[in-house]
């Protein structure tokens, strides 16, 4: 058997035995759990993993932690820990991607927009970005408030707080 620092790597198809976890500094869990966290959105990002089975994962690691608490195993707690952090991850890209499938306006012909600039406009040379908050789309109320950059010519300048109405395509 092959040995290393805080790990022992098997001679069984080279499994990797976290022996680690016993001996782990909470710096340690700390980084294995934000590396879960990103694990989960990685992982969400290129399968899809329905409500359910997140639910069954939080389940699982709520139970695998509560049993390593009351039983005082440390590798139980952690893998109940990271199970849960990698779940959270899933769930947070799934509520990122909710957020931007359900702008409320995805137009292919040119759309009139009314808003007020929320942002201070970032200028250059040729150009300014404007954060516009839309509430009205051709001429009628949102169905609820959303952002948009904006870019148009450098003048007339604009300032946060004014009201704008624009046309273009989303």
């Amino acid at each position: 058997m092959a040995q290393g620092e805080g790990f022992s790597l098997t001679e069984h198809g080279g499994l990797l035995c976290l022996r680690a976890m016993k001996d782990a500094h909470k710096s340690q869990v700390f980084l294995w759990t934000l590396g879960s966290f990103v694990g989960g959105i990685a992982l969400r990002s290129f399968i899809a993993v329905p409500a359910f089975a997140l639910l069954i994962g939080t389940i699982v690691g709520g139970v695998s932690s509560a049993l390593g608490f009351s039983k005082e195993n440390r590798m139980l707690k952690i893998c109940g820990l990271l199970l849960i952090a990698c779940v959270a991850g899933m769930a947070r890209f799934d509520q990122a991607l909710r957020l931007y499938q359900n702008t409320p306006v995805r137009t292919d012909r040119p759309t009139t927009f009314q808003g007020v600039i929320w942002e201070e406009p970032r200028h250059t040379v040729a150009t300014q970005q404007l954060t516009v908050r839309v509430h009205i789309v051709d001429d009628k109320q949102a169905p609820r408030q959303f952002f948009l950059r904006v870019v148009s010519k450098p003048y007339p300048d604009y300032e946060v707080g004014e009201e704008i109405k624009f046309r273009g395509t989303v």
